[in-house]
């Protein structure tokens, strides 16, 4: 099969927002940390399908749960008649938080923040909500204006509420730590904020860490302030940055929390969690549920997502993901440097800042025609993102860095 015969076919069926405008792989399959293309090439793979293969593609006892489910329910009624997969699950991820709490189960991560900015809304009774420069939480019309790039919500102005105050990024300086940690204050004095929605390390903004200390003075000033702290943790939660989730690194615990992405190994499920006494907020079910999905707690997703749990618990992949963020460091680092970028992230969640496009997109394409497969990211595209899959081998891994310097190094020249 022809790459560029099957993206014209793409072409005359596909909205143009989505279809590539350059030349384009297409996957036939993967396993592990490897992917082949429609014509046969194998890469090996730096994405992990933007994080959502958190255990690589096609984990045998992933598999093997996925078959099991599917022939006994496949799909439920939701909020009507639960399932156990759907029960089992939501006490999994109480326990893994480590406080207690309630959740709301949905298929995206664009519903999961959406769920959490609701049950922040009805319990302050404010409606308005602090984001920060770079943020991403999704494309839906409730979050589409905290989008830090304006791109993706211009055309879309007259349609979506303004509900945001956007601060800005503190990036790694203590000066502008307290002047943004000031700037909230202040409009904390508005008396409309009912909560602070942030990812502990901005994911489409470029692998951007907030300074150490941050995230924790930022709690203590949302309490003082009577509103909630919402992590976004779609991309950096199930073990991602080192920790199960990113918030342990950070000695806080938040007061709701986004889930998805890796929740489940490529299957779309995600999750909304709060400190029970918030989500028991929310009026009681009486005829109909106020907020709800045909698929949520789909049973199959759902007994897929216990077995990723499963699966990163058994083979501490939080901890591998941490060690193996340790060599990435080591093995580029130099490269990196030497062309005046910057090298940033924890974990399995790392980003090269290239200061501009054309750099970042020169290596992606560079290491791509030599087969392996990374993102470029960022408000303009000037970061190449590093998210491979928690239990890459030791081996791909070496092999892929040796790919990604060589690419680094030639778009040095």
């Amino acid at each position: 099969m022809n790459h560029l015969n099957l993206l014209e076919r793409l072409r005359r069926v596909e909205s143009p927002n989505l279809v590539p405008s350059h030349e384009t792989l297409f996957w036939l399959r993967a396993l592990g940390s490897e992917v082949w293309d429609a014509e046969g090439k194998k890469y090996i793979d730096f994405s992990s399908g933007f994080g959502a293969a958190s255990v690589g593609f096609s984990h045998p006892l992933l598999v093997s749960k996925i078959k099991t489910q599917s022939e006994s329910l496949i799909h439920g009624l939701g909020d009507v008649y639960s399932s156990l997969p759907k029960l089992e699950l939501m006490e999994s991820i109480e326990r893994l938080l480590g406080f207690s709490a309630k959740g709301i189960l949905s298929s995206t991560g664009t519903e999961a923040v959406e769920s959490s900015l609701k049950t922040a809304k009805i319990y302050t009774g404010k409606p308005r909500v602090i984001v920060f420069e770079g943020a991403y939480h999704g494309l839906g019309y409730g979050v589409l204006r905290s989008a830090g790039r304006k791109d993706f919500s211009e055309l879309f102005l007259d349609q979506t509420a303004d509900i945001f105050f956007r601060a800005p990024f503190p990036d790694n300086n203590k000066n502008l730590f307290d002047e943004v940690l000031a700037v909230i204050e202040k409009e904390f004095k508005r008396n409309d904020v009912g909560a602070v929605l942030l990812e502990p390390i901005q994911g489409r903004g470029g692998i951007r860490p907030f300074p150490d200390g941050f995230i924790s003075e930022l709690s203590k000033c949302v309490h003082d302030s009577g509103a909630l702290l919402i992590l976004d943790e779609v991309m950096t939660g199930f073990g991602r940055t080192g920790s199960l989730f990113a918030f342990q690194n950070e000695g806080i615990e938040p007061d709701v929390i986004a889930l998805g992405k890796g929740m489940a190994g490529g299957l779309p499920i995600s999750a909304s969690f709060a400190r029970a006494e918030i989500m028991d907020s929310w009026p009681k079910q009486e005829l109909d549920s106020i907020h709800t999905s045909t698929f949520l707690g789909n049973p199959l997703c759902s007994a897929a997502a216990l077995e990723v749990i499963g699966i990163i618990q058994k083979e501490k992949l939080h901890i591998s993901a941490r060690e193996k963020g340790k060599v990435i460091f080591d093995f580029l680092s130099d490269a990196v440097r030497e062309n005046g970028w910057t090298l940033r992230g924890r974990g399995l969640m790392l980003g090269i800042d290239c200061k501009n496009s054309r750099d970042a997109l020169r290596s992606a394409k560079i290491a791509l025609d030599n087969g392996l497969i990374i993102l470029v990211d960022g408000l303009v595209h000037e970061t190449i993102v590093l998210l491979p899959a928690l239990n890459i081998s030791d081996k791909l891994l070496k092999e892929g860095l040796e790919i990604l310097r060589d690419a680094i190094k030639q778009t040095s020249r």
